[in-house]
């Protein structure tokens, strides 16, 4: 077994090994030391080298510009020597100048002063002026818009007034105008009535019979006397040597030799149709029946409504001109000139729309007067019904739903014979609704 070394021994060993070490370490860091000193003194010598060799170039450069320095050294002494001369010179003259032209600008400054404290006062008191004079002109215009006020009040009341007035006056005008409508009417239904009775009438026929309660009657004529379905005629009675209109009727039904008409107005509750009554139409004759052709363009009817009127007049309508025609209804248009020529080859009298109006269209004692109360019935097709109330209302007449007391007129249209047979019970007058068309005198184009 082998001893181990003392631990004063080793402890010596790792001292030695230590210093050892740090020797060796401090010999190189000295060594690298020197070698930077000396790396930094080369490098100081090369600088000092050029250092010498810059300043022996800046020495030949100083030597070179040291004349010209000195020559402008010389001229800038000069120059400043004439500034101080000038200096002193300008001095002299400019200051005294500088010192009076100073004083004349306090001066003007005083006196600008003095011109703003005038100016400032003069505008304080000018402000107070104006302020005033706003104030009065607000008070003005209150004043002015309480009298504008007051007067527009004054004028409103006043227009409220005139109004009223005018109002009165309107109401008692229109009062007036329809009074003197319903007179000039009754003046022109007189003149009517005086020119029919007066007017020495042909008797076309007799009544029969007369039912009063149904509004049927029978006359003495029927096909034997070429009477047609839908003619109309007067009811007139001669007493005192004067033509009593009494009504009218219209044929309803055509048999051998009597027919039964439709009564559609009666001139007088008091004096009914009776047996014995005279009939007239103006284009009737038991012997013949009136051939009309109806050609053009018309203004207040057209051809259908012109037909439905000779018709209802007794006469017939053809479609051709011929020797048989007694009337031509010529109108504008080709085709009427056309029709004109050929009437005049074959002698056939020829009617303007009014002409053929007049001659085919009974007497028509009727007018729409203010409060008159109507009723329309059944089927309107030869005038619109809206037509026919429109006219009623701006006449001042009142359109009543249905038939019944107090009833004045009954405007019956197609199928309305229920409402005939009433109407007669109510004592109403019954206008069909191509009388009423008539009388309106609608545009052509309405009725088609």
């Amino acid at each position: 077994m082998e001893r181990s070394a003392p631990a004063w021994m080793v402890g010596l060993i790792v001292l030695f090994s230590i210093s050892l070490a740090v020797t060796f370490a401090m010999t190189i860091y000295f060594h690298g030391e020197a070698a930077s000193a000396r790396e930094q003194w080369n490098n100081a010598q090369r600088e000092v080298v050029f250092l010498r060799q810059r300043a022996s170039s800046l020495d030949r450069q100083s030597r070179t510009l040291a004349e010209p320095i000195e020559l402008r050294r010389a001229k800038i002494a000069d120059i400043r020597e004439g500034n101080r001369d000038e200096e002193m010179a300008v001095r002299d003259t400019l200051l005294p100048n500088h010192f009076t032209a100073v004083a004349e600008i306090a001066e003007a400054i005083e006196r600008f002063e003095a011109t703003r404290t005038t100016l400032l006062a003069n505008a304080r008191r000018a402000q107070g002026d104006l302020q005033q004079e706003k104030n009065n002109s607000l008070a003005a215009a209150i004043q002015a818009d309480e009298d504008r006020r007051r007067l527009r009040d004054q004028v409103r009341e006043q227009s409220r007034a005139l109004e009223q007035i005018k109002k009165e006056n309107r109401e008692q005008l229109l009062e007036m105008d329809g009074e003197i409508a319903q007179r000039q009417e009754r003046v022109q239904e007189l003149l009517d009535r005086i020119d029919t009775t007066t007017r020495d009438l042909t008797s076309d026929g007799q009544l029969l019979r007369a039912h009063a309660t149904s509004g049927f009657v029978i006359i003495n004529r029927g096909r034997a006397h070429q009477l047609l379905k839908g003619t109309r005629f007067v009811v007139y009675n001669r007493r005192g040597g004067q033509n009593i209109i009494k009504g009218e009727i219209e044929v309803h039904e055509v048999q051998g030799n009597i027919a039964v008409c439709r009564v559609l107005s009666e001139h007088d509750p008091n004096d009914p149709l009776i047996p014995g009554d005279h009939i007239y139409n103006r284009i009737y004759r038991p012997d013949e029946v009136k051939n009309f052709v109806i050609v053009g363009d018309f203004e207040r009817y057209n051809d259908r409504e012109i037909a439905q009127f000779v018709r209802d007049g007794g006469g017939a309508v053809d479609d051709e001109l011929s020797t048989r025609t007694h009337y031509l209804v010529a109108g504008d248009g080709p085709e009427a000139a056309r029709a004109l020529e050929e009437a005049s080859l074959l002698g056939v009298t020829v009617l303007s729309e009014d002409q053929a109006i007049d001659l085919v269209r009974q007497p028509m004692q009727f007018r729409v007067r203010q409060g008159m109360t109507f009723a329309l019935v059944g089927d309107f097709d030869q005038v619109d019904a809206t037509s026919i109330r429109n006219f009623i209302r701006d006449n001042g007449g009142v359109i009543q739903n249905r038939v019944r007391d107090g009833l004045h007129v009954l405007v019956a249209g197609s199928n309305a014979a229920d409402a005939i047979a009433e109407a007669r019970m109510v004592g109403a007058r019954i206008v069909t609704q191509g009388e009423l068309g008539h009388l309106i005198g609608r545009p052509r184009d309405q009725g088609r």
